[in-house]
């Protein structure tokens, strides 16, 4: 009965284990953009021109130093994952 109980043990801690390395994947490149609305990265008033939040003044508040925008939207601006221009 013991060596039951010590292989039904054994058996459980390497299942753990590998889920656990399971969820240990590498980083995606490739992640679809959301599709669902609502679903925003951004502060309210990111995209309205007249708001204290308006990306523009962000930006520049950063020194016009745009390339954390570059994980997103790729590194031409185009789009990338989030498949939004920030040339538009």
């Amino acid at each position: 009965m013991k060596t039951l109980l010590h292989c039904l043990q054994l058996l459980t801690g390497l299942a753990v284990a590998a889920a656990f390395f399971a969820g240990c994947a590498e980083l995606k490149d490739d992640v679809p953009a959301p599709t669902g609305s609502g679903i925003s990265v951004h502060t309210e008033g990111w995209t309205d021109a007249a708001s204290a939040r308006f990306h523009g003044k962000s930006i520049s508040a950063d020194g016009w130093d745009m390339r954390s925008c570059r994980t997103c939207h790729g590194p031409d601006y185009a789009g990338g994952t989030a498949q939004v221009s920030c040339e538009t």
